[in-house]
């Protein structure tokens, strides 16, 4: 009888044991999880893609490009395969910015006459893009807050019209730009790009 008595006694020391062990085992890798955890540092935000809720920094915009964000701050962040070669955004509501980087793209262009009168003067001797074919929208970098349909016209308005010259006012072109820039105010304004080169038109 002694001999069971010693033998259970045995056994649940060697049981709790175990469990100790396990629990302290468990605590121990919890540990680890957090001081880990704790000490990974987190991206720039100012040129990381986001895939949760910022904390977005004092004259910081959202850019949209191919379905993933991007916060940038200033000149030199980079947006992709694209670099923001100029960043104005020191009035609210009121955005300037430039990407670097060549862009093909597919697109209706309609040229303009220079008869326009009112807002439509505007757009007088511009050559402009709308209705990009998806392949095409997911290069192009958005600002979140805009909700406007993407289009754009030429900057280097010359260059442009010599390159359309001879093409009927409009059809679908595909072309080559660089330095698109998002221009965004409360006023009547639109997005520009510099035409690089001429690939087709149809």
């Amino acid at each position: 009888m002694e001999l069971k008595r010693f033998a259970l006694f045995i056994r649940i020391i060697f049981l709790g044991a175990i469990s100790l062990f396990m629990v302290r085992a468990l605590l121990g890798a919890r540990q680890a999880k957090e001081s880990f955890i704790s000490s990974t540092p987190i991206q720039s935000s100012k040129i990381s893609r986001i895939d949760t809720a910022p904390t977005i920094p004092t004259g910081a915009s959202i850019i949209v490009l191919n379905g993933q964000k991007y916060i940038i701050t200033k000149t030199g962040d980079m947006v992709g395969f694209l670099k923001v070669s100029r960043y104005d955004h020191s009035k609210e509501e009121m955005y300037s910015i430039v990407f670097k980087g060549e862009i093909k793209v597919t697109a209706k262009y309609v040229v303009h006459d220079n008869t326009g009168e009112g807002m439509d003067s505007l757009f007088n001797n511009l050559i402009c893009l709308s209705d990009l074919n998806q392949e095409s929208l997911a290069q192009i970098p958005m600002l979140e807050i805009d909700e406007r349909d993407v289009w754009f016209c030429f900057s280097n308005i010359e260059a442009a019209r010599n390159l359309f010259k001879g093409y009927p006012k409009n059809g679908t072109a595909t072309v080559t730009i660089d330095n698109y820039t998002i221009s965004y105010a409360p006023m009547e304004t639109f997005n520009s790009a510099v035409l690089k080169k001429m690939v087709s038109v149809k």
